[in-house]
């Protein structure tokens, strides 16, 4: 060794080496855990996003369940029958329940559109348990839902003449908003749309056959048959001719009479119509001459009037072989119910009392009579009357309420709207004119002689000859017009 001189020591590659294992070892390790973390971040939200979309679908379904309890109600109030509402045995309601929304605006304490208004008890078939509460409806697991009935005020203000009560319904629409809130605090807010829709000028609960040429006339000149409708001869009808089933045949549709060249509105396949649950009985005390089944005539009170024992009032006459009432040309104008209770001392439901009109009644100088017929069982008018109905109710006016069949032949002119109702069958031939609507229950088919109206081969009513059937309106149906979400950003009435 010189002096002086330091020597430096010889590096393999090999001593190299040894770092650079550490550092990708450290690198690796770094990497994993930066995957790891990613991983688990990831998973963290896709939990999160998760229960965020179980928890908005789940109260989204609670809005609905409110949307769907109020529905039954709203229907229930409005109507007390819609096939929607799920009603089949709907017990009997007065005509001036059948219509209008405010009773649903204002339950509770009056208000529309506080969240109380279906917090009163319902009509039959519903309890008190069936009402919501204005504090809301708890739902499991830990939700709940608060429904509100408002009216549409913004559009019925611009009416004319305006509407300024909220709390009255002016054109036959409301605004159901059910909050459905979850057990994370999150809210829905659903909005439906209600509309009354007028009945059918002509509705049945079954099957129909339309011979001849039949015309229906005025905004509520439509037919809908709840089972087939056959079209073989050529009717005619301002709106459309629909049914639950099949529609076959030919009709007019537009302008009538018949045989101008109009387009045809056929609807087969659509929703049925349920029918209302109208009793005859009902409309007892309405009456001004009770007919009873013992051949004697009442007031509604029970006095008797009249010859006792004569089996006659007047024009009036007691068929006792038939239970039937028969009435010629000169009778009182009234309205007459034709009972199946001597004096209303209960009987038995085989004692339903008949009428038949068979004269030409009129009023003084030719001018219409006012005439309404009830009876428990059926209703036979023939000849050439000229009637106008004696009843109203409400907004509705009531021709002729059967509680078994209602027939309708000859040459009748009935002016004036009103209502025509069957229990169970409907037929029509001749040339009658009819103002008002046609509605058929179609309960059941009885045996003599209860039975007026036999069933078609194929169990068809049946309308015939040239009848017209002019129908301004009348009784209506409610229908769920409009749905939607509301997502605004003014939390305390997002639907804006």
């Amino acid at each position: 060794m010189f002096p002086g001189i330091v020597r430096t020591p010889r590096i393999t590659a090999r001593q190299a080496q040894r770092g650079i294992a550490l550092i990708a070892v450290l690198l690796t390790l770094l990497i994993v855990t930066m995957l790891g973390l990613a991983v688990n971040t990831l998973g963290t939200l896709d939990l999160a996003i998760g229960t965020n979309e179980r928890h908005a679908a789940e109260v989204l379904y609670i809005a609905e369940a409110g949307i769907t309890h109020a529905r039954s109600l709203i229907l229930g109030q409005s109507m007390g029958f819609n096939a929607e509402a799920g009603i089949t045995q709907a017990p009997s309601l007065n005509l001036g329940q059948l219509m209008g929304f405010d009773a649903s605006l204002q339950g509770g304490n009056g208000t529309a559109c506080d969240g109380d208004e279906l917090s009163s008890t319902p009509r039959p078939p519903f309890s008190a348990a069936d009402a919501i509460s204005g504090a809301g409806m708890t739902v499991l697991p830990g939700g709940s839902y608060r429904v509100f009935v408002c009216d549409d005020h913004s559009v019925e203000i611009s009416l004319s003449p305006p509407n300024t009560d909220p709390n009255v319904d002016a054109n036959g629409t409301v605004l159901v908003r059910s909050v459905g809130t979850g057990r994370n605090g999150a809210t829905a807010t659903l909005e439906v749309t209600f509309m009354q829709v007028p009945l059918p000028g002509l509705l049945v609960d079954g099957n129909l056959r339309i011979n001849g040429n039949p015309e229906l006339t005025g905004p509520g000149g439509a037919v809908h048959a709840n089972g087939e409708l056959e079209l073989p001869g050529n009717p005619c009808a301002a709106e459309y001719f629909s049914s639950a089933t099949t529609v076959t045949g030919d009709a007019q549709t537009g302008d009538c009479p018949s045989g101008s060249d109009n387009p045809t509105d056929l609807r087969p396949g659509q929703s049925p119509i349920a029918i209302p649950p109208i009793r005859p009985a009902d409309y007892r005390s309405a009456a001004d001459y009770i007919l009873g089944n013992d051949g004697q005539v009442y007031n509604p009170a029970g006095a008797q009037i009249g010859t006792p024992g004569s089996g006659a009032f007047n024009d009036w006459s007691w068929d006792p072989g038939n239970r039937r009432w028969v009435a010629g040309n000169d009778i009182p104008a009234g309205t007459y119910y034709a009972d199946d209770t001597p004096n209303g001392t209960p009987n038995t439901p085989a004692a339903a009392t008949s009428i038949e009109i068979w004269g030409n009644p009129q009023g003084p100088g030719g001018a219409a009579i006012a005439l309404t017929l009830i009876a428990t069982g059926w209703i036979n008018v023939s000849g050439n009357p000229k009637m106008r109905p004696d009843l109203s109710v409400g907004a509705q006016s009531i021709s002729m309420l059967a509680g078994t069949d209602l027939s309708i032949s000859g040459n009748p002119s009935i002016i004036h709207q009103g209502l025509h109702f069957a229990g169970h069958q409907i037929s029509f031939s001749g040339n009658p004119a009819i103002n008002g609507q046609v509605i058929a229950d179609n309960e059941a088919d009885f045996g003599v002689p209860e039975n007026l109206v036999e069933w078609k081969s194929g169990k068809f009513m049946e309308v015939s000859g040239n009848a017209t059937i002019n129908s301004i309106g009348g009784l209506t149906t409610t229908k769920m017009a409009a749905w939607r979400e509301c997502r605004g950003s003014n939390p305390a009435d997002p639907c804006l």
